[in-house]
């Protein structure tokens, strides 16, 4: 065990700056978290998990507890902003698995801090690398932290470069060296984010002073309208085609239910066809002419001596037979309608009516036609003197 006062170095890398020291104490080992406060470093801690010590800030970088969790940046997603716990091995910073109060550090070692993004207790970015002796030597019997500059370094994104109308994206910015740092002329902290939802095409501005001067940088977030106008345009496009296509289809059904219409066109027929029956019933009536035209020679002699009836039958001459001459447009006529109308229905007994009708007066003009051929063969008999009717008698 080496004698006088123990030593380790310490780095601790804020977003601008790094700041390095010794430590001195007398006991053979000290913890992590004694370290950081025998530094003389201003220290903002919890201690409420009952896990160890938490460092939340350092010389106020970071989180306040309890005004805010200890962790505040390490809570929207996997990758965020907190103070990563180091130990260089070998020439090499190796990410300690134990928390500030639970790691121990004996003399000649070198412990190392750094605010930077990461994903909590498993990576981040390391300190620069300070070896013990150029932390450490010559020996002295205080620490006196000494601030050494390092160069600027300046990281300024944006999670989504195009969003549409209405959507948001994240700043994010990373600033080492620099002494202010301004968002659009807001004071920022040298390491933050924020959600930005513009309206329309907007350009952010990240303003940095430093001991050389200052500079900027720029992120351009480029928003696309969203097609709301089309939209409610073609609704009204296709309401009226709704409309007009039903009105198309209407006029089928209503053929369908007026197609029963002509099927009753039928049921009247036999009502006309009776009709036009009877109507033609008189027709032979008319067709036939019984009507003989006596001749002048039989007008004579028929005023002259009138045959009698009688005797003319006892001596076996023919009488002359008048047939009533008949006319159809009279009484029988009329008196068919009636008939016609009470048996309009009963098509059968309409055709055996007219059947009769058309046989009786076939009958009829075949004795006309038969007594007229005989006439006018007696007739022809008489001008010769050997068959005239009556002329044995004069």
């Amino acid at each position: 065990m080496q004698e006088g006062p123990h030593r380790v170095g310490l780095v601790v890398q804020f977003p601008d700056r790094t700041v390095t020291t010794c430590v001195t104490f007398s006991e053979d080992q000290i913890s992590g978290y004694e370290v950081l406060r025998r530094a003389g470093l201003e220290l903002n801690i919890d201690v409420s998990s009952g896990l160890g010590t938490a460092i939340c800030s350092i010389n106020g970088v970071g989180c306040t507890f309890p005004v805010e969790d200890c962790f505040c940046q390490c809570l929207g997603g996997e990758s965020c902003f907190y103070w990563s716990y180091w130990h260089l091995r070998d020439g090499q910073w190796e990410y300690s698995e134990l928390g500030a109060s639970s790691y121990f550090v004996r003399d000649g070692d070198v412990e190392g801090w750094r605010w930077s993004q990461g994903q909590l207790n498993l990576t981040a970015d390391p300190p620069p690398v300070y070896t013990f002796e150029e932390l450490c030597l010559p020996p002295t019997p205080t620490a006196t932290p000494t601030d050494t500059p390092i160069p600027l370094k300046v990281a300024f994104t944006v999670d989504e470069a195009k969003i549409k109308e209405g959507e948001c994206t994240h700043l994010r910015w990373q600033v080492e060296g620099a002494s202010t740092v301004s968002l659009d002329g807001e004071p920022v902290d040298p390491s933050g984010s924020r959600e930005v939802c513009p309206a329309v095409s907007t350009s952010y501005r990240l303003e940095i002073s430093y001991a050389a001067g200052a500079l900027e940088r720029l992120v351009s977030v480029a928003v696309e309208p969203r097609p709301a106008t089309p939209t409610p345009t073609s609704t009204p496009t296709s309401t009226p085609t709704r409309p007009s296509t039903r009105p198309t289809s209407t006029p089928t059904p209503g053929v369908v239910i007026h197609m029963p219409t002509p099927t009753l066109t039928p049921t009247f027929t036999p009502t006309s066809t009776p009709t036009a029956t009877p109507t033609a019933t008189p027709t032979p009536f008319i067709a036939t002419a019984p009507e003989v035209t006596p001749t002048s020679q039989e007008v004579a002699e028929a005023r002259a001596s009138p045959p009698p009836a009688t005797p003319v039958a006892a001596k076996g001459i023919p009488t002359r037979v008048a047939i009533p001459r008949v006319t159809p447009a009279g009484g029988e006529a009329e008196g068919q309608r009636p008939v016609s109308r009470l048996l309009a229905g009963r098509p059968e007994l309409i055709r055996l009516l007219a059947f009769g009708l058309v046989s009786a007066a076939s009958a009829i003009a075949l004795g006309a036609i038969s007594m007229f051929l005989w006439r006018r063969g007696a007739d022809h008999g008489g001008e010769d003197g050997s068959d005239r009717p009556g002329g044995g008698l004069s």
